[in-house]
């Protein structure tokens, strides 16, 4: 198993530095915790390799799929934190986690999932005044960035950390509006969005200095095909799909309607020429670059008995030509696509998405915040539920 740092030490304390400007000298620091998890018989994260079906049941389910384990979210101050944001690379998960009230209560959770079948729990980071709304993982420097907001910070609480995994030490940064929405690595610099009357935020990779700044209003995510490439930006309210270069200039601004919800999560995978993004109210779509063209178009859910507003598509992943669409408490609906890989594509072309069904879960109503897939895993950020970690097989 590749270790992730050096496990010698059973509680671990993380001490950010505060990177101040002159005016917010005297502002606290976010403060967090981190925890060796030694016995795995006592951690959160339960294996279960139970079979999970699809509704409504047909005669040749195309998907086998496995409910991996599940990962209990965390208690911080007697309170339940919910699962929001998953990072994933090739041995290791990182669950993110906010609270749903006024309190700031967050943290992360670090799993080692080299093993796909025998996921463990490495260790938790919480804090008691600041949430985690999105992450990105640089792996060549062993690097988490994270984005969120504390309590700790006055005026603008919205920040982004980077987080040193081999020496357990953080630097904080201010981002304008109240929270961190998302974040990504490039080569040269990091991409932080922050919502409301925020927008995309560039820091120098090297020295983390600010290097330039993009109001975008109701910013939401930030994703680029690779870390050489041109970076796009998701909004909301008046939803846009915005091209920006590596340097900060914004290129292109393209209409996507949907995501009007205020406060609401939506993800943005890109691709070369055509990219996955959720789109709320509107479910959830395969677009091109350039000109927002919807190429293939997944309808919002609509469930008996429940708001629309609570069935809205957070998160949409794509994985081995099967599209999985996180829908609030409509839970994860699964569907087919005609182009495997079509994120690889150079061009833009018309898709064809056919309906699978919905995963269920046997009893257990699961309400879905975020999805993501990593080789044959699919993790579901699943809110107070916490994580469910499920292996997809193309039969």
């Amino acid at each position: 198993m590749t270790s992730l740092r050096n496990w010698s030490r059973y509680i671990l304390v993380l001490f950010f530095v505060y990177i101040s400007f002159p005016s917010e000298a005297s502002q606290q620091n976010p403060t967090f915790e981190a925890h060796r998890i030694k016995d795995q018989h006592q951690s959160r994260l339960a294996i279960k390799n139970q079979v999970l079906s699809l509704l409504p049941h047909s005669k040749k389910d195309i998907l086998k799929l496995t409910l991996v384990g599940e990962l209990k979210a965390p208690r911080i101050e007697h309170k339940t934190v919910q699962a929001s944001d998953i990072q994933l690379t090739s041995n290791f998960a990182f669950v993110g986690y906010n609270y749903a009230g006024d309190l700031s209560l967050g943290g992360v959770d670090l799993l080692d999932v080299s093993s796909p079948s025998r996921p463990r729990l490495l260790e938790e980071v919480l804090s008691k005044n600041s949430e985690i709304n999105a992450m990105s993982f640089d792996q060549s420097n062993r690097v988490l960035y994270l984005v969120g907001d504390s309590s700790a910070l006055k005026g603008n609480p919205a920040f982004l950390a980077k987080y040193r995994i081999e020496d357990e030490t953080a630097e904080v940064f201010l981002l304008p509006s109240f929270t961190g929405t998302g974040v990504f690595v490039g080569k040269h610099s990091i991409y932080a969005t922050s919502g409301d009357n925020g927008g995309l935020s560039l820091f120098n990779k090297a020295t983390m200095s600010p290097t330039a700044f993009v109001p975008l209003k109701d910013a939401r995510a930030v994703d680029s095909f690779s870390a050489h490439s041109d970076v796009f930006v998701l909004s909301g309210g008046n939803g846009q799909l915005h091209d920006v270069s590596k340097d900060g200039e914004l290129l292109n601004s393209v209409p996507m309607p949907g995501n009007s919800l205020p406060d609401s999560k939506s993800t943005l995978e890109v691709g070369r020429a055509m990219s996955l993004v959720s789109l709320g109210e509107r479910g959830a779509a395969v677009v091109c670059n350039r000109s927002g063209k919807v190429v293939a178009s997944i309808p919002a859910v609509s469930v008996a008995g429940i708001p629309p507003e609570d069935t809205v598509t957070n998160s949409a992943t794509e994985c081995g030509g099967i599209i999985f669409t996180a829908n609030g408490g409509a839970g994860v609906y699964a569907y087919g696509i005609t182009a495997k890989g079509f994120r690889q594509q150079k061009d833009c072309s018309d898709l064809t998405v056919i309906t699978l069904g919905q995963l269920s879960f046997g009893e257990e109503r699961v309400s879905a915040n975020q999805v993501r897939c990593q080789g044959e895993n699919l993790f579901v950020a699943s809110g107070l539920g916490g994580t469910k970690v499920i292996n997809v097989a193309i039969e």
